[in-house]
């Protein structure tokens, strides 16, 4: 609000008069005093504007806009403060989001660095180093191992320099490939192979060059030359047909990573073992240098079936799990979750660990061909290995239910009710097991076993009118089956040792007699029957 000049003197006036007054103080006293000249102001313009309705209305009209331009104003000061904290707190998440972008970045550099061997280091494309190394690599492929004269005129080999050699070259081909003289210096080991009657090794090397190194101007003096071993030396002599035939067919794909994989799988099933053994180290470089090819997962699998093959199951597990866990969504994800449940089982003995690792392998994969298998050795655990009978009965029961045309189908509803009589004491329930085998695939051998179980059973624990019954079962279903003519029999033995009831013994011989004629079923029961009929008479 404006305030007129006399409110200067004012102002100077109490300064004179209150001159301990704070500077707060005297701003409320100056606020007191002017809210009463501006109550006094208003007044007199309202005794003026007595009777002039135009003027009062104009009074009222101006009034009320400065009420509102003061609120107005007040709202956008707010609102501007507001958006001035907002636009700042924004501004300072995004300097945070772009600090964190550049440190992810940089992680992430670091890391693929670190994965492919590279990346990180100056040598690879500093072209000076690169020429010192290189020359370096030629004073290794002249110098070969010196010799030295005693006393006595005997010669010793003071140091065999070509580990030496191997290595330094190695470590060449480790920092510059695929580029720089790479080709070169894979001809140079191969040279140091040949030079030390290493043939084994030196065949490998002319492998790896030739798959390796397509345009290489050395490919056609390895390919003739150096590959000419294969036919002079004795030890290429059974081998040597399949090697000369490889080495001219070889594919020439057009990236390094399409070279160094071709390589890799010829490797992998290859006819020499020597040459085989290669096939991990290799593969696991390949790896290092290209971990987001396409064939990664593949690979990754190779190395730990290879490794399952050469009899070390601990490398093998965790490789299939490796698998799992970087390429999650590798089409080979349920063999690997597979093999290793097998190996679990197998060969640590880890039985509980192993059926958690089949039952993930049900749930992700129930449909695939392998589930059967999988839920039939947890199964097989927990009865065989683990002595959880009530899980195991469980266990057959759901092979049973999701897999009733399967060959483990009837096995596993025998092995429940086996379970239940001898392991749970439920006989009754056990008899149920088998009637339900008879139900589920009447006229089958399988059923006419069940009944035959079933009659044992009852017999077994005394119960013998339930046994005759399921005995009788077995000779009306299967009437033309072996096992009907042992129900019977097992039915007279009943009849006449435990029950001791003549006339069911007489009656029951008198069907095998009607129904079996000719066989020594038959003359058993005639014979049986003569004696009856003797220990009637007086």
């Amino acid at each position: 609000m404006k305030k007129s000049s006399w409110w200067l003197n004012l102002f100077a006036a109490g300064m004179i008069l209150f001159p301990v007054l704070s500077f707060a103080q005297v701003d409320k006293l100056v606020d007191k005093v002017a809210g009463k000249q501006d109550m006094q102001f208003q007044n007199s313009v309202v005794d003026q504007a007595r009777g002039d309705k135009k003027t009062l209305r104009q009074f009222i009209a101006d009034s009320l806009r400065l009420v509102y331009d003061e609120i107005l104003q007040e709202q956008i000061d707010s609102i501007g403060v507001v958006y001035s904290n907002q636009t700042n707190a924004l501004l300072n998440e995004l300097s945070m989001a772009s600090e964190r972008n550049q440190n992810l970045s940089d992680s992430v550099a670091m890391l693929s660095g670190m994965l492919t061997g590279k990346g990180q280091s100056p040598a690879t494309n500093d072209p000076a180093f690169e020429a010192k190394f290189f020359s370096f690599e030629k004073m290794l492929r002249q110098e070969e191992s010196k010799k030295k004269g005693s006393i006595f005129k005997l010669s010793s080999t003071i140091e065999q320099i070509a580990p030496f050699q191997l290595q330094e070259l190695q470590n060449y081909l480790d920092i510059f490939y695929p580029s720089a003289r790479c080709d070169s210096v894979q001809d140079f080991i191969t040279q140091v192979y040949i030079r030390t009657n290493d043939w084994s090794r030196a065949e490998y090397s002319i492998l790896k060059f030739l798959y390796l190194y397509p345009d290489s101007p050395l490919f056609d003096e390895v390919q003739s030359l150096r590959s000419a071993i294969f036919q002079t030396e004795k030890f290429y002599k059974s081998s040597s047909d399949y090697l000369m035939r490889l080495i001219n067919e070889i594919p020439e794909p057009a990236t390094p990573e399409e070279r160094y994989f071709k390589f890799v799988e010829t490797l992998r099933d290859f006819i020499d073992v020597p040459i085989r053994q290669h096939f991990i180290p290799e593969a696991q470089t390949f790896l290092k240098l290209y971990p987001y090819s396409s064939h990664a997962d593949v690979l990754s699998l190779w190395i730990a079936e290879a490794y399952e093959r050469n009899g070390q199951p601990s490398s093998a597990f965790l490789s299939y799990q490796k698998t799992m866990l970087f390429y999650p969504k590798t089409a080979f994800f349920s063999r690997c979750l597979f093999r290793s449940a097998d190996i679990q089982q197998k060969q640590f003995g880890e039985y509980e660990n192993a059926i958690r690792s089949f039952l993930f392998y049900i749930e992700k994969f129930g449909r695939d061909s392998l589930a059967l298998d999988a839920q039939y050795r947890i199964a097989k655990m927990l009865d065989e290995n683990l002595s959880e009978w009530e899980r195991a009965v469980k266990a057959y029961q759901v092979i049973a239910d999701k897999y009733p045309s399967s060959p483990q189908a009837i096995p596993a509803l025998m092995r429940k009710a086996v379970i239940l009589s001898t392991k749970m004491s439920l006989i009754e329930e056990a008899v149920v097991i088998y009637q339900s085998i008879d139900d589920r695939y009447p006229g089958t051998p399988d059923a006419l076993s069940a009944l035959m179980a079933s009659g044992d059973l009852y017999n077994l624990h005394k119960k013998y009118e339930s046994a005759v019954g399921q005995y009788m079962k077995v000779f009306q279903k299967y009437p033309k089956s072996e096992k009907a003519i042992s129900a019977l029999e097992e039915a007279v033995k009943i009849y006449s040792e435990k029950i001791k009831d003549n006339d069911k013994t007489v009656e029951t011989l008198n069907l095998i007699i009607a129904n079996y004629p000719g066989t020594k079923a038959e003359a058993r029961a005639v014979k049986q029957l003569a004696k009856l009929e003797k220990a009637k008479q007086p």
